[in-house]
């Protein structure tokens, strides 16, 4: 870790995924050669599931300046009363889920704070993609919220929080030696403790 000071030190913690949210993040597709001859049908049900989402919340969503037309194009096809708030960044892939901000939450006020993990990729299988990695810092910047940054590698799929200090994990993630080396068990749960502001690991072998 890059910084003198933990998460958890700071009194953040890693809110679980049913508490209130002030938006839900999605990224869109841009490249032919990751969705082949697909892309369009996938941008369609995309375009579906966030104006499902944005029934009940704000949907904020990455997309590329020069795709934003087509985009809104679609959105507004489908609905003249939806708004999605978009910005002007240009990812690889779309499983924002994986790659994006894991935002947290500190325990006496409402100030946000974003964990910056590494994301490679699932274990380096996808070389080509780079972006995704950077997402985390640039959304963290457009916001102007404090970002803690860390050297090991985390999927927010990999993780469930139940929001009062215990966190969920897979030894076939975190221990594979593709996403953080030979680090051993204790040393990620101590990671995922300092970073997410928990006191404990629970880990499944699957």
């Amino acid at each position: 870790m890059t910084q003198t000071r933990t998460p958890k030190e700071l009194g953040y913690r890693f809110p679980a995924e049913w508490e209130l949210q002030e938006a839900v993040w999605f990224a869109w597709p841009v490249r032919d050669d990751l969705w082949p001859e697909c892309l369009e049908i996938v941008r369609r049900q995309l375009v579906d599931l966030y104006l499902l989402a944005a029934k009940y919340q704000k949907v904020r969503l990455l997309c590329p300046a020069s795709h934003q037309e087509h985009l809104l194009s679609l959105v507004n096809a489908a609905s003249d009363t939806v708004s999605i708030e978009l910005f002007d960044y240009e990812t690889d892939d779309v499983w924002i889920r994986d790659f994006g901000p894991l935002f947290l939450l500190h325990k006496d006020s409402s100030q946000l704070g974003i964990a910056d993990w590494r994301y490679n990729a699932w274990g380096n299988k996808y070389p080509e993609q780079k972006k995704d990695d950077s997402a985390t810092a640039w959304i963290a910047e457009q916001l102007g919220i404090r970002r803690f940054s860390f050297d090991a590698v985390l999927e927010g799929g990999a993780i469930e929080s139940d929001g009062a200090g215990k966190i969920l994990t897979t030894e076939a993630v975190l221990l594979n030696p593709n996403r953080n080396g030979e680090l051993l068990r204790n040393e990620v749960s101590r990671e995922l403790r300092s970073g997410l502001g928990a006191d404990e690991v629970l880990w499944l072998k699957d």
